[in-house]
């Protein structure tokens, strides 16, 4: 099963999970510059954060564009262009997966990992405790697409 985690924002951070052979790449790119390539990977499904406007957060927000949501936007278009299924989760819920990355890889990164894994682990692909896999040196940096 190939997985692509998404993390979208003005800096969209993505992971592809590929369970067998097991194989991780991460990266970043501005907006959703990159989503069309990732998708040429043909995933068996794409996992975004979602965008919430939380209550204590809206007087912070007051004029702003939202970006994370035309990035979430362009995704739904581009997935159902390429008939891949979308599942979105919380913030939370990608939050729940702990990862002990160094910093070479960015939040961004980080986050869009955690999601793929979360919703692997809740189809059962990715049972709790079997995260030996998730090691840094089986993770390939692409990095910036443009």
């Amino acid at each position: 099963m190939i997985v692509l985690g998404i993390d979208p924002g003005a800096v969209t951070g993505w992971a592809l999970v590929q369970t067998e052979p097991n194989n991780v790449a991460v990266g970043e790119f501005p907006t959703w510059t990159g989503v069309g390539a990732l998708l040429d990977a043909q995933p068996d499904v794409v996992v975004v954060e979602a965008f919430r406007l939380y209550p204590w957060a809206r007087s912070e927000m007051t004029w702003n564009s939202f970006v994370p949501c035309e990035v979430i936007g362009v995704i739904k278009y581009l997935a159902c262009e390429h008939n891949i299924p979308i599942v979105q989760q919380s913030a939370a819920q990608g939050k729940s997966f702990k990862l002990h990355l160094t910093n070479k890889y960015s939040k961004h990164m980080h986050d869009a990992l955690r999601h793929a894994l979360v919703y692997l682990r809740g189809q059962g692909k990715f049972p709790p405790g079997t995260r030996d896999w998730i090691q840094e040196e089986l993770i390939s940096t692409v990095g910036a697409l443009r």
